[in-house]
């Protein structure tokens, strides 16, 4: 399957929808089973509790902190974990839970990591459609609204980029991105995908809008304020750089500021609620055409 731009090479019959083409920079081997030099990693990080779960970074006990260096492990407390075999590529998967839980871990929490990790990418806690060729970015902090939007752009006809987390590779002195997976969840639940959403991008695009969300009740319509210069980077709410692990930040900080400089960056503030939706959808496309 292809997702996240990543290949990820298996003879495991997918349970989700996963695409089998796409565009992709990297790849690697799915396995199954504990590989022989899992003991050596003695070293354990607390990364963050999400889907209910405790998850940690497994080194070994020499590797500077975060930074692991032949073999790392990704550990979800009462379910298992991926073992990463670095040199070779190869990913090794010890389950204890089900097999559509097991691909969300995959999919979802142990890809963006393993693309920070291994191919140092951006990595933005945003959701994305395509409109008119180009991606279009939303961010705003956790329950913000970022996905219930994506959701409603991909049902007026916009291909899905992503609902939850966009990956951003360097090329040709910009960045572009691809589709994550082709699920979308409007209402957040533990440990699922969603729904699946076969208007879906999985080919290398180039973003062209960044919109930072804001709640204003008090307006019947949405309004835009064009962010600039330096504030194009303070603007972004702590948590938008997903794994700003030490050793990567500078590079992180360098490419984000690249990025956000090559791009449009709007605060989009609109009125709270589903009803809006007909009326803000034709907001966001006149402001992109510049009518807004």
């Amino acid at each position: 399957m292809v997702i996240y731009g990543t290949k990820i090479i298996s003879d495991r019959a997918w349970r989700h929808r996963f695409p089998e083409r796409g565009d992709h920079a990297q790849s690697f081997t799915l396995l199954e089973g504990t590989p022989e030099w899992a003991a050596q990693l003695t070293r354990r990080e607390h990364l963050q509790y999400t889907h209910g779960h405790e998850t940690y970074l497994l080194m070994q006990p020499d590797d500077p902190q975060w930074q692991p260096s032949a073999f790392w492990a990704y550990e979800i407390e009462e379910l298992g974990g991926f073992f990463v075999e670095r040199e070779s590529r190869k990913v090794y998967a010890r389950w204890e839970g089900g097999e559509m839980q097991m691909e969300f871990w995959l999919s979802h929490l142990l890809l963006p990591l393993w693309l920070a990790l291994e191919t140092g990418a951006l990595l933005l806690h945003a959701g994305a459609v395509e409109i008119e060729g180009k991606a279009v970015v939303f961010c705003a902090p956790s329950h913000g609204g970022k996905s219930t939007l994506t959701d409603d752009l991909v049902a007026r006809g916009h291909r899905l980029i992503t609902d939850d987390t966009l990956a951003l590779f360097p090329r040709d002195g910009g960045f572009v991105t691809t589709g994550s997976v082709p699920y979308c969840r409007p209402y957040r639940e533990f440990e699922t995908l969603g729904e699946y959403t076969p208007e879906y991008r999985n080919g290398w695009i180039e973003v062209s809008q960044l919109y930072l969300l804001e709640r204003d009740d008090g307006v019947e319509g949405a309004s835009f304020v064009p962010v600039v210069g330096i504030e194009k980077f303070s603007a972004l709410h702590e948590g938008t750089l997903l794994y700003n692990f030490p050793h990567l930040r500078a590079r992180h900080l360098r490419d984000l500021a690249a990025f956000l400089d090559g791009i449009r960056v709007t605060r989009l503030r609109r009125p709270w609620g589903r009803e809006h939706f007909p009326r803000l959808h034709g907001e966001i496309l006149s402001h992109m055409r510049g009518r807004g």
